[in-house]
C-alpha cells in the first residue's frame, strides 16, 4: 500500500518540493540586498519625519518585491488547497 500511494503522489511532491527550491533561491537571492538597503536608510534617518520620508521612499522602491511576496503568502496555500487537497 505504500508503494502505490508513493507512486500516485511522487508527481506532487517532487512538484511542491521543486517550487519551495525556487522560492528559496528567490528569496536568498533578493533578502541580503533588501535587508542591507533597509539597513543603510534606518541609520541615515535622523528624525521621525526623516524616517517617514525614507519609509515611504524605500516601499516605492521594491513595490513591486512586496507585492510580490504579498501575492505568494495569499495565493499559493489557496492554490495548494485547491491541486492537492480536494483529491485526497
Amino acid at each position: 500500500m505504500i508503494w502505490l500511494t508513493w507512486r500516485q503522489f511522487r508527481v506532487q511532491c517532487l512538484a511542491g518540493l521543486g517550487a519551495l527550491t525556487l522560492l528559496a533561491i528567490a528569496l536568498a537571492v533578493t533578502g541580503p540586498g533588501l535587508a542591507d538597503d533597509y539597513e543603510s536608510g534606518l541609520a541615515s534617518c535622523g528624525g521621525t519625519e526623516a524616517c517617514q520620508t525614507f519609509a515611504q521612499r524605500f516601499f516605492e522602491a521594491h513595490q513591486a518585491v512586496y507585492l510580490g511576496a504579498l501575492a505568494v503568502v495569499l495565493l499559493v496555500p489557496a492554490l495548494i488547497g485547491l491541486f492537492w487537497g480536494a483529491p485526497l
